[in-house]
């Protein structure tokens, strides 16, 4: 951890944002499997662990796929640096390194756009939680959701500065269109599981 903190705040191109946001949205959805850790095996929950015991299997996947997402992120971010670094000086050779740039924003928008979609599926799977788990660790559930809600909004922010340098139309309005769907839901999602969680708190 000390070493992604350190490297973060370099001078370096990555780790960056979009790595930020994954580790972000890891952290999330490792505290929902905390909750249901912290839940399994108490008589007053037995009725649950049908869904205690989903939820934990699919907060493990999700939580592979956020960390998987920092480096789909970084991987991204260096193809479109190759893709500028190309040599172009003939007329072909730049259509040649065009198209290379092309592809590579369209990539580096397509992983944050997976990280958008994994907090949606994350939310929804913490939010089933509430009221059917242990109210010892509820606040942790309401950090869950704010950390979820932050990798949904960091992901859109580094989806919108990748469409930026895309020319293929088609490609960037598919993005905006189903990116503003997504974030609308994951934002209404996260704020009426941090609500919930206040209220059984007060």
């Amino acid at each position: 951890m000390n070493y992604f903190i350190e490297a973060l705040g370099s001078k370096q191109s990555t780790p960056g944002g979009g790595s930020a946001a994954a580790i972000t949205g890891a952290i999330g959805i490792s505290l929902t499997q905390m909750v249901v850790s912290l839940t399994t095996g108490k008589p007053r929950y037995e009725a649950y662990q049908p869904l205690l015991d989903s939820v934990q299997e699919q907060a493990s996947e999700l939580t592979q796929r956020f960390v998987d997402g920092m480096q789909a992120d970084i991987d991204a971010f260096n193809g479109v640096m190759e893709a500028y670094r190309i040599k172009a000086t003939t007329d072909e050779e730049q259509v040649i390194k065009q198209a290379r740039i092309e592809q590579a924003s369209k990539q580096a928008t397509v992983a944050p756009f997976e990280m958008m979609e994994a907090s949606i599926l994350a939310l929804r799977l913490s939010k089933q939680l509430v009221g059917k788990s242990n109210p010892n660790v509820l606040s942790d559930l309401g950090v869950a959701a704010l950390n979820l809600k932050a990798t949904l909004q960091s992901s859109w922010l580094n989806v919108l500065i990748n469409l930026k340098t895309i020319q293929d139309e088609v490609f960037v309005a598919r993005y905006k269109e189903q990116g503003e769907q997504l974030l609308a839901e994951g934002k209404q999602l996260a704020d009426e599981l941090y609500n919930l969680v206040v209220i059984e708190l007060s």
